[in-house]
């Protein structure tokens, strides 16, 4: 059984375990950079555990309303008002991955941007991950692709317009 639950401080050195599991030494970011994302959302951030309560992934996530994607390695230091969001990062630990975990994160934050009147999301696919984006009602964008170099040579920042396309 698949649990979501809200970001709290004691879940930290499992996310952060996870993170390195996920990506590679170039992109990982700094603890203090990812808590600030949950910091100024902590409603928008969530993780999966099971029955257990073991975490077996992520889900960071703020708003946002700019016409590129926020820069890797950036601390936020405070939240936007507007009608979209940034999904930073989703990650899912070695051991989970096969069983649904992502799945249950997107379908978790995406219900909760319906919910909330968000227009849109936003993210930054890495790692050959826009695939899986696709499949959830997210497309690739064009313009300002320079802005996301940080994230690796294989970027592709995609939204995902809820209000269009009644997901």
């Amino acid at each position: 059984m698949l649990r979501i639950l809200p970001v709290t401080e004691t879940v930290w050195p499992d996310i952060l375990r996870i993170q390195a599991e996920s990506y590679p030494a170039s992109i990982l970011e700094d603890g203090e950079v990812m808590r600030s994302k949950w910091r100024v959302s902590p409603q928008t951030c969530a993780v999966c555990v099971d029955a257990e309560g073991a975490v077996l992934g992520y889900v960071l996530s703020h708003p946002w309303a700019g016409d590129a994607p926020p820069s890797l390695h950036q601390a936020l230091a405070g939240q936007e008002d507007c009608r979209s969001w940034h999904l930073h990062d989703l990650a899912i630990g070695v051991a989970a991955r096969g069983r649904g975990v992502a799945g249950h994160l997107v379908a978790h934050l995406l219900g909760q941007a319906r919910q909330a009147g968000i227009e849109g999301i936003s993210l930054v696919a890495i790692q050959g991950a826009e695939t899986f984006w696709s499949h959830h009602g997210f497309t690739a964008k064009t313009e300002n692709t320079a802005a996301f170099d940080g994230y690796g040579t294989a970027a592709v920042w995609m939204t995902c317009a809820l209000t269009e396309t009644g997901l």
